[in-house]
């Protein structure tokens, strides 16, 4: 089968892949576009806030791959040069023609997309991963036919993929997204892939397992996907064009796994891609015109919003929790909340469990959580992650909610039933106690329970982010929590409020944002927005 490699508006033969894939390269801008106001990609996507409190995550230890396409001029250029790495960093460059493990060499010469991409990804001047300990690099035609095709394991947990395969046929699609899947699912490897910079979602984006990845303020592809209708992007990142809002978020994840790995999670659990995954998700900041279709758990520009890496790192730190109970009703019948009355605390945290269920029996996991008066109503962001499994064509069928104890009313649930993603956004859940329901559905293969048994990784925060003012004659200081990040604070100085960003920006003291300004005789009246 012959087909063609695009690069912009150009074509050229492409070296066959497999039959039904074709490879085009991500658009090739230089730099990140601006973002929301004052405030820079680092600051938005939490980076800054991270390393001002924990500046040992910084990717050591961890190996990444990168995985580049060849460049439309020469079929050879597509090898990122390490000196925009830190000193130290080991790497090695794979692709037909050899292996080699010192630069330049005989088996491909440097590229600018590829430089572009390893800046944000672990350059030492504002990669996320600086302290990466080594780099895979491999030209894409080769990384597809001879480590993913062949299920060939590679050192590498997080990969970032730069590059998409230019078919929209949903069944050549499909095709490539299982071979990403199973090998994410058997090897735990978390692949990161740009959605595409307009027009229809393109694989390996559109891959159950992995992270596709739109670029917020610049050119990005909309989903759905064209398969079966799935909610892809997954999350954005600020950026010109998708293959500079790719790497922020595979380093964002390169960060998590270190994080992981060192016990800030508490158990060792949390270094699973699926835990990873909900991790990024759960932590993304929403756009203010963020909104999920009634059908999807995800917006289709956004995903579940903008990279805040931060955030999940807070959520990590939250710790493990345990279902409180696990319970079964026949398939299809409701399922009202256990009957555990310990008490739950937990308002941040991460589990990882496993369900199990028969055809004809629906399982529920109850995870509770107790929210205290004071705050008239808590925000909350849920997100449920499981895998497509290895060998499989089809998924299990679990769903999301979240139920009032007392009254049994359910405020919010995430049912759809393509997707292995479920998520819940709220903005008002008044105080009390809560059953957040994880149901894996029975019935028969088709139907919901493709398995008897899944497990899965389910994120949470609840969350009342209220402001606190302080004066003396001299100064004003205004403060809220550090976590969840995101939030901008505003002025208006009377009513009807006319809002502007306050110029001063938040220093993190202790477990606060403090914003200090000069005192005046003049009113102000504040406010936290989300933007």
């Amino acid at each position: 089968m012959s087909r063609k490699l695009k690069l912009l508006h150009a074509t050229r033969p492409a070296r066959r892949l497999n039959p039904r894939a074709t490879l085009l390269f991500l658009l090739f801008l230089a730099g990140i576009a601006p973002c929301l106001g004052r405030l820079s990609a680092a600051d938005f996507t939490g980076l800054q806030l991270l390393r001002s409190l924990s500046p040992g995550l910084d990717g050591s230890g961890i190996q990444v791959a990168q995985a580049e396409g060849v460049e439309l001029e020469n079929t050879t250029r597509w090898q990122p040069n390490p000196a925009f790495a830190r000193t130290g960093t080991a790497f090695t460059y794979t692709s037909s023609n050899g292996t080699a493990t010192i630069f330049p060499n005989s088996v491909g010469i440097e590229s600018g997309h590829a430089n572009s991409v390893a800046s944000l990804f672990y350059g030492s001047a504002s990669g996320f991963a600086p302290g990466a300990a080594g780099v895979d690099c491999y030209e894409a035609d080769f990384f597809y036919e001879s480590i993913i095709g062949p299920q060939t394991a590679i050192p590498a947990r997080i990969v970032n993929q730069s590059f998409i395969f230019s078919t929209t046929v949903a069944t050549e699609q499909a095709f490539i997204n299982r071979n990403y899947d199973d090998y994410s699912d058997k090897f735990n490897v978390l692949f990161v892939s740009g959605i595409g910079n307009g027009g229809s979602t393109y694989s390996p984006a559109t891959a159950y397992n992995g992270l596709g990845v739109a670029a917020f303020g610049g050119a990005s592809s909309i989903g759905p996907t064209v398969d079966n209708a799935r909610s892809k992007p997954d999350i954005t990142a600020p950026a010109g064009a998708t293959s500079f809002s790719t790497p922020q978020v595979a380093g964002a994840a390169a960060l998590l796994l270190q994080a992981a790995l060192r016990g800030d999670g508490r158990d060792t659990n949390a270094a699973d891609t699926r835990v990873l995954k909900a991790l990024l998700l759960n932590g993304a900041v929403k756009p203010v015109d963020w909104t999920a279709p009634t059908n999807q758990p995800l917006d289709t520009r956004y995903g579940a919003g903008i990279l805040n890496v931060f955030n999940s790192w807070n959520q990590l730190l939250g710790g493990r929790t345990f279902p409180g109970e696990t319970t079964a009703v026949p398939t299809g019948t409701s399922h009202p909340p256990g009957q555990s009355t310990a008490t739950h605390t937990n308002r941040v945290g991460w589990t990882f469990s496993s369900i199990t269920n028969t055809a004809a029996q629906d399982a529920i996991q109850h995870h509770y959580v107790d929210l205290p008066p004071g705050p008239n109503s808590y925000g909350a962001t849920i997100t449920l992650v499981w895998n497509m499994q290895s060998g499989r064509t089809a998924l299990n069928d679990l769903d999301l909610y979240l139920v009032k104890t007392e009254s049994e009313a359910i405020l919010g649930q995430s049912t759809t039933f393509v997707n292995n993603v479920e998520h819940l956004h709220l903005a008002a859940v008044p105080p009390g106690r809560y059953d957040l329901q994880v149901v894996k559905n029975g019935g028969n293969p088709g139907s919901g329970r493709v398995s008897p048994e899944e497990t899965y990784s389910l994120v949470f925060e609840f969350y009342a982010q209220q402001l606190e003012i302080s004066a003396t004659d001299q100064s004003v200081a205004v403060s809220w929590p550090l976590a969840p990040d995101g939030f901008v604070l505003e002025e208006s100085s009377g009513l009807p409020a006319v809002w502007t960003t306050v110029a001063h920006p938040p220093a993190p003291v202790g477990n606060r944002n403090v914003v200090t300004m000069v005192s005046t005789n003049a009113q102000q009246i504040y406010r936290l927005r989300r933007p």
